[in-house]
């Protein structure tokens, strides 16, 4: 009778634990906004792009990395690049981190505000962000990123930068949906 009882408890702790889960996630996201994740089109497509278009990468930084996705793929597709996710929620930095850690993926995660990170030595850049964030990133990049790096968004466009290439990945989605943006930063000193 008494294992019964265990089994219960257990079933109730691991079923309360995952509403806790459930609800910080929500807050999460209503609190720190959204959570776009690409989807695995996207995520291919990304890597492809730095192969073709900057084979001697380096790094590639992920800014609203989220829950991990595309620095988890990038990482998988090109395991010499250096890869780092930036996110402002602590909550998703978790999740990425562990997921890298069950999937034996050496990459980093920092939390703290895309914004405010020196992006001066990186060789490719990935956003996946709201379009009012736009505006400020493009002069962000425009005025930190070195000559040849490559800046890659996905769905929304920078307004100034001229585009080097637009690749739809999946034209069954309306709109810029299923669109990445490349841009190669000196691309319009040519």
């Amino acid at each position: 009778m008494s294992l019964y009882i265990v089994l219960i408890f257990i079933f109730l702790a691991l079923f309360g634990l995952g509403v806790l889960f459930f609800f910080y996630f929500l807050l999460d996201v209503l609190i720190r906004r959204h959570d776009l994740p690409s989807d695995k089109k996207a995520r291919q497509m990304i890597a492809q792009i730095i192969s073709q278009r900057h084979p001697q990468a380096k790094n590639f930084y992920d800014l609203g990395s989220g829950r991990g996705a595309v620095i988890l793929s990038v990482k998988k597709h090109l395991p010499h690049l250096q890869v780092i996710g930036i996110d402002s929620s602590r909550f998703r930095c978790a999740l990425a981190k562990l997921k890298a850690k069950f999937l034996g993926r050496k990459i980093q995660v920092k939390r703290g505000d895309l914004f405010k990170q020196d992006l001066s030595g990186a060789d490719v850049v990935y956003a996946f962000i709201w379009y009012d964030l736009l505006p400020p990133l493009e002069q962000k990049l425009q005025r930190e990123l070195k000559p040849g790096a490559l800046a890659i968004t996905n769905t929304a466009h920078f307004f100034d930068w001229p585009l080097a290439e637009k690749i739809v990945f999946d034209e069954k989605l309306p709109g810029n949906f299923g669109t990445l943006f490349v841009y190669m930063k000196g691309l319009d000193l040519l």
